[in-house]
């Protein structure tokens, strides 16, 4: 009986960490299909170099990158408590990104083009954090959803993401 018990949880366990992911990766789909009139009325962040686009909702608020300040991503935050929000964008060349292939836990469409999202570990205990690699020419865009502070806001907000150039 007690093996029964073991092999019932080991099997959960199993079937949970190999197969949670996955269907994140789905939702999103299903998330950009229907978000388009849960967004309509969002406030929309310009790149000021022109080359993205995003729309966030009015209960956050966005701190853009300042090397001076050593912030080196777009993050949002929730302007009630001013805790972290569920997305945070960085672009870094091409060259300074090395993804670990073991890491791969699925492939994302973001503003039309796919890439890899990865499982982001906290010590030695899955956290269910993704990132999202996307290259596009000689930069890599790396989306973050910030350890699912809010898993189902950050994919309708990835779902508006668009390159402008």
């Amino acid at each position: 009986m007690l093996y029964i018990i073991i092999g019932a949880i080991a099997y959960g366990a199993i079937y949970y960490f190999l197969f949670y992911p996955s269907t994140s990766l789905r939702a999103g789909k299903n998330v950009t299909q229907n978000s388009q009139n849960q967004t309509a009325d969002w406030k929309t962040y310009i790149n000021p170099t022109g080359n993205f686009e995003i729309k966030y909702p009015d209960n956050l608020y966005f701190m853009e990158p300042n090397i001076t300040l050593g912030v080196n991503a777009l993050s949002f935050y929730y302007k009630k408590d001013y805790k972290e929000g569920p997305l945070s964008i960085s672009v870094v060349k091409n060259s300074d990104v090395n993804i670990d292939e073991t890491r791969v836990v699925g492939e994302r469409n973001v503003g039309g083009i796919d890439g890899k999202t990865i499982a982001i570990f906290t010590g030695d205990v899955y956290s269910h954090c993704e990132r999202t690699y996307i290259n596009k020419e000689d930069m890599v865009f790396i989306f973050d959803d910030n350890c699912g502070q809010n898993k189902d806001l950050f994919l309708q907000m990835l779902s508006t993401f668009k390159f402008t150039k």
